[in-house]
């Protein structure tokens, strides 16, 4: 593979964050006297800030306004992710590996552009990177493919050189409909949903021995 640039998603790839998300919705609803719907929730894994909130409102109640929801839940709860608690093994030096390799490297994710800037901060891995994007900026956010056309302009490469890394049914999709070749993290959350990937590795980690099969010998 000829690659020149690579687009991460974050949560799920980057950082172990969905489970952290999942517990923290749970917490939010049980304190204030509401169950979740354990399918409705895992359908916020991967999906835009919108998105993630209006599933939260029709499990709250029919008339809940996601807006008004989402207000009062960060309004009477605090959340902030431990994100350097969170990095999945190896995660840095790959970011590093890559880099050295003279690959442009970015993030295309659904988070929230101070939660994808924090992260990077948190992390140490801001001199890795080309650039980040946030699914708020654009018009639409995953799985339409607005979010990767924007990095794929960023980067200044044709599709054909650009990799996507990703772990949700969304997010690949948003890859294939970019037209990129994509590499699907495995995901204990989606062991089904990753048939549309065109390689499969099991952490973000493995990526460089798919890439430089050399380097790994």
């Amino acid at each position: 593979m000829d690659i020149k640039a690579i687009i991460f998603d974050m949560d799920g790839v980057l950082v172990d964050s969905e489970p952290a998300y999942l517990d923290f919705f749970r917490s939010f609803f049980r304190q204030h006297g509401h169950t979740t719907d354990e399918a409705l929730l895992l359908r916020t894994v991967g999906a835009s800030h919108k998105e993630t909130w209006r599933l939260l409102a029709q499990m709250w109640g029919e008339d809940c306004d996601p807006l008004w929801l989402e207000e009062f839940c960060y309004g009477t709860t605090r959340h902030a992710l431990p994100y350097r608690e969170l990095v999945f093994p190896g995660m840095q030096d790959t970011l590093k590996f890559l880099y050295e390799k003279g690959i442009s490297l970015y993030i295309a994710s659904a988070s929230s552009q101070p939660s994808i800037q924090r992260m990077v901060e948190e992390t140490g891995i801001a001199p890795y990177l080309s650039g980040a994007i946030s699914g708020e900026t654009v018009r639409r956010s995953k799985p339409d493919p607005d979010v990767y056309l924007q990095a794929i302009a960023l980067s200044g490469y044709p599709a054909e050189q650009c990799l996507a890394v990703e772990d949700s049914i969304y997010g690949i999709q948003a890859a294939r409909n970019a037209h990129l070749t994509v590499v699907g993290v495995y995901s204990a959350l989606f062991p089904e949903n990753q048939a549309l990937a065109d390689y499969q590795i099991p952490t973000v980690a493995d990526l460089p021995a798919l890439l430089f099969p050399e380097s790994s010998r």
